[in-house]
């Protein structure tokens, strides 16, 4: 209770704050079982937490997210509501909507949860602003809906609506950098070894042991040529031993302890701590050409889509309860399941010939110019057509 006693003054009656006890007691709850500390930024010194927690957010943010409105059973792009732009083009004046996204989703990863204010104004949103996730205390009325509390940097503290954060969870808001911290404490350890087994030239350490005792001088002679041989830039020469001196190594080998197997399966664990498949970890270990697309099919499937969920349900409540019956949010995925060009074009011809879409939707995919006739439902291969006549391609649409 040493860290306690110091923390709170030992005494009931005490209120003095020792900030070097609570660095402490904080450093002490993040050590993992391999002796390494885990938090959001030691975290981040992980090659393979580093590559999935960029791969994790730049999906998201790279991904089109609309609000839309229903119109009977077709939907629309509610360009006119005021929640649109800050959703697909920017949250405010300094931050783009792409760039909250990944904001947001990487504070979803490190601490659990990620928080923006929507700041109103005449009774709707204007602009969505980043909120440090520890500045955010949630708490649950009587009325059991939630009620959020801000601590300003100034001091102080606010307290806003549900409808005024947008908050994204991960799973039950618990954060997978600190639920896996020892898978990740694991590799860090690895990694430090590897670092500090490559500054000693790769060489174990051990002892010199002689059948018989040493005098100074022979003792002095012997450490001369030892710390000649390893040391600066003679490191790993050939110490030369006499009088029946030998070297016995005295700790495991990188051999014996399968250490570039534990290290790759390392990258897998984690991996799973964040759902992304090695492949997209860059271990190719198992990886075929077969099994690629299935790989990144199954990210898409069981990582991304659940958070695209997560986030649209987030935006939603947002909205006003007249507003949910008519406007939802939205992610496009499409841009994760594009195939190569003659894949991708046999399907827009089996598109178009089982009615399912017209050309110009097709080309509107590509980014290509619409053309007279081209929302006709028409199937090409079994409906006689007479040519039209030639038209000249349309220019592209200035962006609006």
């Amino acid at each position: 209770m040493g860290i306690f006693d110091k923390l709170f003054g030992g005494k009931p009656e005490t209120k003095s704050f020792d900030q070097a006890s609570w660095d402490a007691l904080v450093d002490l709850g993040a050590r993992t079982a391999s002796g390494v500390r885990v938090d959001p930024v030691t975290a981040m010194r992980c090659p393979a937490v580093n590559a999935g927690v960029r791969i994790r957010t730049e999906t998201l943010s790279n991904l089109s997210l609309k609000l839309f409105r229903r119109s009977g059973e077709r939907k629309e792009a509610a360009t006119g509501h005021p929640l649109y732009a800050l959703i697909h083009g920017w949250a405010n004046p300094m931050t783009s909507s792409a760039t909250l996204v990944k904001q947001l989703e990487f504070d979803c990863i490190t601490t659990g949860n990620g928080y923006a204010l929507a700041v109103e104004a005449g009774g709707e949103v204007r602009e969505l602003h980043r909120l440090e996730p520890g500045s955010v205390n949630v708490e649950i009325g009587d009325d059991l809906e939630p009620i959020y509390k801000v601590t300003r940097k100034s001091g102080g503290i606010d307290t806003f609506h549900w409808r005024r954060i947008l908050h994204v969870r991960s799973l039950n808001g618990l954060s997978p950098i600190k639920e896996c911290a020892d898978a990740i404490g694991l590799s860090l350890a690895l990694q430090g070894h590897a670092s500090r087994l490559m500054s000693n030239a790769a060489r174990p350490g051990g002892v010199l042991t002689s059948p018989k005792k040493l005098d100074d001088v022979a003792l002095k002679r012997l450490t001369t040529s030892w710390r000649g041989a390893h040391s600066g830039s003679n490191s790993g020469g050939t110490a030369v031993l006499e009088d029946g001196v030998s070297f016995s190594p005295i700790s495991w080998s990188s051999v014996d302890l399968e250490f570039s197997a534990m290290r790759a399966f390392q990258t897998i664990e984690i991996g799973r701590c964040l759902g992304i498949p090695p492949n997209l970890l860059f271990d190719f270990t198992r990886q075929t050409y077969a099994n690629s697309a299935d790989a990144s099919q199954a990210y898409l499937t069981h990582t991304i889509l659940g958070r695209c969920t997560e986030w649209q349900d987030a935006i939603g409540r947002l909205l006003s309860d007249d507003d949910r019956k008519v406007y939802f949010a939205e992610f496009s995925t499409d841009a994760l399941v594009k195939a190569d060009i003659a894949q991708r074009y046999s399907a827009y011809a089996q598109a178009i010939a089982s009615r399912i879409l017209c050309p110009n939707e097709v080309r509107s995919f590509e980014n290509l110019a619409p053309y007279d006739g081209g929302d006709e439902f028409l199937n090409p291969n079994v409906t006689a057509q007479i040519p039209p006549p030639i038209q000249r391609r349309q220019p592209p649409k200035e962006p609006s």
